[in-house]
């Protein structure tokens, strides 16, 4: 998947589908452009995008329906939060996922790093 930008932000290459690009959307983008790898296509990961692109789940979508989206891909990256850890205190309490260091926190630990909310998604 590729995003170019002219007069907007599109998605090419990729999905057929115009979607509004919300500010969620774009994030949600940017996450995956983060956590998959270059030339390697993955159908299953492929189908889940798609289908959160074609239903607009980002642009209307709740807070807790995009922290299951956000579950759901990285259970298919195999960073399946089940049985993780938050790396800062131990707790089984996650709230958060830094795609940038490939770590879980929960939320106290979160309000303790130096990160911007922006870097983190909530699961």
């Amino acid at each position: 998947m590729r995003l170019t930008k002219k007069n907007n932000i599109q998605l090419i290459e990729a999905i057929s589908i115009k979607s509004s690009l919300t500010a969620d959307l774009h994030r949600f983008l940017g996450f995956i452009d983060q956590m998959t790898p270059y030339e390697s296509p993955d159908h299953h990961l492929w189908h889940a995008i798609e289908y959160v692109v074609d239903k607009d789940i980002f642009v209307s979508g709740e807070s807790i329906i995009r922290s299951k989206v956000y579950r759901r891909l990285l259970d298919i990256m195999g960073f399946g939060p089940r049985l993780a850890k938050c790396s800062d205190c131990g707790t089984d309490k996650i709230a958060y996922f830094i795609p940038s260091d490939i770590m879980f926190l929960c939320s106290s630990s979160l309000n303790k790093a130096p990160l911007k909310i922006y870097e983190a998604v909530e699961i």
